[in-house]
């Protein structure tokens, strides 16, 4: 059963209720509720730096690079931190060639991660740094590409989910209902329950992200067009 007001199959109802916000439905058409209200949405937080997973890297460069763009997040110079993590990632990272992973990919991916200066998840912590530095500059596309990155790089590792979902979350801000924005909505939801199942997730951080999923799951709701409109 699908919403009749456009939706696309984002939207599709099982056993009578709209996928995506609990709709009960009737012959194929929504039965009329309250409208959703869009949630508050989050706002950019400071940008903050994890430092390495272990030991410090072997190479110096890329270690004078990564403390000297945590010391210029804590000076406020973002500017210049966006300028040496992008230094350390070009001399210890795989190379980010722009595309999305599919899964013929994940093996050649795989296979280009070990070979990189750093191990998988440094590399997924230099780009989840830059991410949050691009999130602190309000770059949000960038964040969200940075937060994709170091998923790929480590999918086990919960900070790239995190940004990833964040940097989403606020791309839609002052967004009308489409199925488009629905979509990011969505995705920006699936990324943050990402991190919630990881076992790297700290404990202080869990009730910050499962409240910024339950914001995306409102704004699945508020930004579905078939749902805005009853």
């Amino acid at each position: 059963v699908l919403h009749d007001m456009g939706a696309s199959e984002l939207f599709v109802g099982k056993g009578g209720v709209c996928a995506s916000c609990g709709t009960k439905l009737s012959g194929g058409k929504a039965v009329a509720t309250t409208p959703a209200s869009p949630p508050s949405r989050s706002r950019p937080r400071k940008a903050e730096i994890d430092l390495w997973s272990a030991s410090p890297p072997d190479n110096k460069e890329i270690r004078d690079a990564w403390e000297g763009a945590a010391a210029a997040v804590d000076s406020d110079d973002l500017e210049k931190a966006l300028e040496l993590l992008s230094k350390a990632i070009k001399l210890g990272c795989k190379e980010d060639d722009g595309a999305v992973m599919g899964d013929e990919d994940a093996e050649k991916c795989a296979a280009e991660v070990e070979a990189a200066v750093l191990c998988a998840e440094d590399q997924a912590r230099l780009y989840a740094n830059r991410a949050s530095v691009y999130l602190g500059t309000d770059k949000r596309m960038q964040a969200a590409n940075d937060g994709r990155v170091a998923t790929e790089m480590c999918h086990e590792w919960w900070r790239g989910h995190w940004m990833k979902g964040q940097a989403l979350l606020l791309g839609l801000e002052g967004k009308k209902p489409s199925s488009f924005n629905a979509g990011k909505a969505e995705a920006a939801g699936a990324a943050l329950q990402a991190a919630l199942r990881s076992g790297s997730l700290p404990t202080s951080k869990r009730v910050e992200v499962e409240a910024q999923a339950e914001e995306a799951k409102g704004l699945l709701v508020a930004l579905n067009p078939a749902c805005a409109q009853m």
